[in-house]
C-alpha cells in the first residue's frame, strides 16, 4: 500500500475471504518505507486472522511514520490460498472527519434541498437512507447545509440510490461561505459516479477556503432523465476544535483500562462493568477552557458501543450543568468515531458523559473537543488621573466564550507614609471605568481580572501608577516693617502648608542674593552659607524648622552686621535679599525623591538710610549743635541719645547694640541715656538745637 505522503500509522486490521472455502492468513510480516523507492525496514511479525470471517486488530507498540506498507504472508489457512482484507489506521495531515449528515448531527433544519429535488432530507444523507433523493434532468439539484461553526472542508463525499442504476451525478460543484456571499463562493469542481450509485466517491477538496455555509450543485449526469445524490461532508471546526489531553479521569466503574487510554482511535477502549446501571465517565482537563463537541467512538475489539448520551459540564466539579441535549453515538465496531459540535462553547474544566443506551456493552473511546489555548485577561492597561478620578481603560481579550464582567483590583499605598494603605474592588461590564480617589501623590498598583464564571476568571497583570500631587497652597508668610527701640526691622512671619499630599517633613529657608526664579527650586541642592560663598553660590540655606515648630514661626532682621535671630546667617547693612521657603516631604523609601514645594520669592532691602541719621556739628558760638533728619512719616517722637564715655573703651554702635535706655542721672560710663525727647510735631521747632 502507497499513501499519497508520508503518514502515521498505528495499526491494522485483517480478514479472510468471507465465504465457505476457509481462505484467510495466519501470521504475516509487516513492512515500511518512507520512500517511494526505497528498501522496507526489517519487518515485524504479527498474528493474523483465526477463521474466514473474523475481523482482528493488531496495534503496533509504537506508530511508525511510512509512505508504503508491505504485508508477506507466512502462514496460511487450511486451503493455502492467500485471501486477505485489510484496513490501517492512523492519523492523516489532513483529517477526515465527519461533520454530520449520516450521524444526523446535522440537524433537517440545517439543510436546504433544491425546489424539484424529491424524496425528503432524510435521502439526502449518506448511508442514512436509499439515496433516493432525485431531480428530473431539467430541474436544478443542490444540497445546502448550514454548518452554524465557522469549518475548513477537507473533503465531499457523494452516491447514488442503493440500486445498482446509472443515474448518477457525474460531476458537481462545491461553494463554500456564508449565507450572504454563498453563490458567488466556488470552491471548484469535482468527480462524482461513474458506476452504480450505492459506490461512494470521495473527493479531497485540497482548498484554504473556510465557511458556514456548503452548497453541492449537480452539474453533469449520467441519463437524460433524473439523477440521484446524497452526502457527507468532511472537515474540521475552525475556532475550537482542538483535542484536549485529559488530565485525570474518573468512572462509575471500570474494566480493564481507564479512559486516560482510552482515546478516539486507541486499542483501549473503556467499558463499564455489567452491573453498572448508571455508567459515566468525568473527564478532568488541566485547565478552564472553552470546550465544543465531543467525539465518541466503540470498543476495538468487539461490537459494543454507546449510541445516545449526555453531556454535563462545569467549571466546580460539583456544580457540573446538563446541557439537556441528547446525542448520537457510535454505528459500529470499526465506524469512524462520531463527532458532536456543541450548540454553543461552554466553559469548563469538568464535563461528565453519561451513557444511555448502548449496544451490547456500554464501551467508549472518547475526545474532548475545544480551544486548548488558555482564557486570555485584558490586554492593553491604560490609566490617568484627573480632578481626584482614576480614569482606567483596557482592550476586552480575545477569548471565544464571553465575558461576564471585570473585576478591578486597585491597591495604593502612599511613599512617604507607612501607615496609609487602600484596597478597592469594583466590577463592571464595561471596559472603562472611572474610581473617585480623594488622595494624590500615591502609587496605585492596578489589576482588571475577567471574569468568564461566577466560579472563574483570569487575573490580569498588574500594573503601577502613580498619582501626581496636587499643587498646594504655596508657604505664605508676611513681610512687617517697623521700628523697634529706634531700630529698623523686617519680620517676615511664616504660616505652615496644607499637608494635602501628606504630612509636611520640615521647611527650609533660602536666602539668595539675586532673584533665582530660573532656577528649579524643587530639585535645588542647598549649601549653608560659609559653604555656598567658597562655592560662589548666590543662595544658600539660611534656616530649617520641623513641621511642628513652624506653625506662625518669624525670622527678624536688624540692621547691621550682625546674626539675624533664627537664623543661621550674617547679613550685611547695605543689602537687596530675595528669600524663599520651600516645604519637604520625605518618602519613605528610595524610589521617589522628596516632594516640594515652594512659595514666591519675596524681596527685602535692608538700607540703614531708611533711618533717621542725624548730622552733628561744632558751632564756637553754640557748641554742638544738632542737624535733625526728619524720619519716616509714620514717627511718632524723637530722642536724641547721648552716651558718657571712657576713652580708653571701644565705642559702640549704641542703636544697634542697645535696646532699651537710661536717662542722664543713671547712665553710667559707656551706657547710652536720652538726653531729649520731643514729639514728631515739634520737629520744625527742634531740627536744629543745641546738646
Amino acid at each position: 500500500v502507497q499513501f499519497e505522503k508520508v503518514t502515521t500509522v498505528s495499526g491494522i486490521a485483517l480478514q479472510g475471504e468471507g465465504n465457505s472455502w476457509n481462505n484467510y492468513i495466519k501470521k504475516f510480516s509487516l513492512s515500511y518505507s518512507l520512500t517511494e523507492n526505497g528498501d522496507f525496514a526489517d519487518g515485524q511479525i504479527f498474528n493474523g486472522a483465526e477463521n474466514n470471517t473474523e475481523v482482528v486488530y493488531r496495534w503496533f507498540s509504537y506508530p511508525i511514520n511510512a509512505l508504503r506498507i508491505k504485508i508477506i504472508p507466512l502462514a496460511l489457512g487450511p486451503n493455502d490460498h492467500m485471501c486477505l482484507r485489510i484496513e490501517l489506521f492512523g492519523c492523516l495531515s489532513n483529517a477526515l472527519e465527519e461533520i454530520g449528515m449520516e450521524s444526523q448531527i446535522i440537524l433537517d433544519t440545517q439543510i436546504s434541498l433544491s425546489t424539484y429535488s424529491n424524496g425528503g432530507i432524510s435521502q439526502a444523507r449518506m448511508y442514512y437512507g436509499t439515496g433516493n433523493l432525485y431531480s428530473n434532468n431539467d430541474k436544478e439539484q443542490y444540497i445546502e447545509i448550514d454548518l452554524i461553526h465557522l469549518m475548513s472542508i477537507s473533503g465531499v463525499a457523494i452516491k447514488g440510490v442503493d440500486k445498482d442504476v446509472k443515474n448518477v451525478v457525474q460531476s458537481y460543484l462545491v461553494y463554500l461561505g456564508t449565507k450572504d456571499n454563498l453563490n458567488k463562493e466556488l470552491v471548484g469542481e469535482y468527480p462524482g459516479n461513474f458506476q452504480s450509485g450505492y459506490f461512494p466517491v470521495l473527493s479531497i477538496l485540497n482548498t484554504t477556503k473556510v465557511g458556514s455555509q456548503i452548497k453541492i450543485v449537480r452539474k453533469n449526469m449520467s441519463t437524460t432523465d433524473t439523477s440521484y445524490m446524497a452526502v457527507e461532508i468532511y472537515g474540521k471546526r475552525q475556532i475550537c476544535g482542538d483535542v484536549f489531553i485529559p488530565v485525570f479521569a474518573e468512572m462509575s466503574s471500570k474494566h480493564e483500562c481507564t479512559i486516560m487510554d482510552a482515546y478516539i482511535d486507541s486499542p483501549f477502549t473503556w467499558c463499564a462493568l455489567s452491573n453498572d446501571s448508571k455508567p459515566y465517565i468525568i473527564i478532568e482537563l488541566n485547565q478552564v477552557s472553552a470546550i465544543s463537541g465531543i467525539n465518541v467512538q466503540g470498543d476495538s475489539n468487539s461490537d459494543s458501543w454507546v449510541t445516545e448520551y449526555q453531556i454535563w459540564y462545569g467549571v466546580v466539579k460539583y456544580k457540573m450543568k446538563n446541557d439537556m441535549s441528547l446525542y448520537i453515538g457510535s454505528k459500529g465496531r470499526i465506524f469512524p468515531y462520531t463527532i458532536n459540535w456543541f450548540s454553543r462553547l461552554y466553559l469548563a474544566k469538568y464535563i461528565k458523559v453519561m451513557p444511555k443506551l448502548w449496544n451490547n456493552k456500554c464501551c467508549m473511546r472518547i475526545h474532548v473537543r475545544g480551544c486548548t489555548k488558555p482564557l486570555d485577561a485584558p490586554a492593553q492597561l491604560n490609566t490617568s488621573d484627573e480632578n481626584k478620578k482614576l480614569v482606567l481603560s483596557w482592550k476586552e481579550p480575545d477569548s471565544p466564550v464571553p465575558i461576564l464582567k471585570y473585576k478591578i483590583n486597585v491597591q495604593s499605598l502612599k511613599p512617604y507614609n507607612s501607615s496609609f494603605f487602600f484596597f478597592n474592588t469594583t466590577e463592571t461590564v464595561y471596559t472603562n471605568i472611572t474610581i473617585e480617589v480623594d488622595f494624590h501623590a500615591a502609587i496605585f498598583n492596578i489589576s482588571v481580572d475577567a471574569v468568564y464564571d461566577e466560579d472563574y476568571f483570569v487575573q490580569g497583570e498588574s500594573m503601577p501608577h502613580y498619582s501626581k500631587p496636587i499643587s498646594p497652597p504655596a508657604p505664605t508668610y508676611e513681610v512687617l516693617k517697623y521700628f523697634d527701640n529706634y531700630t529698623e526691622v523686617f519680620e517676615c512671619q511664616f504660616y505652615s502648608v496644607s499637608d494635602i499630599n501628606g504630612p509636611v517633613s520640615f521647611y527650609e529657608i533660602i536666602i539668595a542674593y539675586e532673584n533665582t526664579s530660573s532656577l528649579n527650586m524643587e530639585t535645588l541642592t542647598l549649601k549653608n552659607q560659609s559653604t555656598a560663598e567658597s562655592l560662589n553660590l548666590t543662595y544658600f540655606l539660611a534656616a530649617k524648622f520641623s513641621s511642628n515648630n513652624f506653625t506662625s514661626s518669624s525670622l527678624k532682621f536688624y540692621e547691621g552686621l550682625e546674626t539675624v535671630k533664627n537664623l543661621n546667617a550674617r547679613l550685611p547693612t547695605l543689602k537687596k535679599l530675595f528669600l524663599y521657603i520651600r516645604a519637604v516631604i520625605n518618602m519613605k523609601d528610595n524610589l521617589f525623591s522628596n516632594l516640594t514645594y515652594y512659595g514666591n520669592a519675596s524681596m527685602l532691602t535692608i538700607d540703614r538710610k531708611t533711618l533717621p541719621i542725624n548730622n552733628l556739628k561744632f558751632d564756637k558760638r553754640h557748641g554742638h549743635i544738632i542737624a535733625l533728619v526728619k524720619g519716616p512719616s509714620n514717627t511718632k517722637i524723637y530722642e536724641v541719645v547721648a552716651m558718657k564715655i571712657n576713652m580708653s573703651t571701644l565705642i559702640k554702635n549704641a542703636t544697634s547694640t542697645y535696646k532699651d535706655f537710661k536717662v542722664y542721672e543713671t547712665a553710667d560710663y559707656n551706657e547710652p541715656y536720652i538726653a531729649a525727647s520731643f514729639n514728631a510735631f515739634m520737629y520744625e521747632k527742634y531740627s536744629n538745637f543745641v546738646l
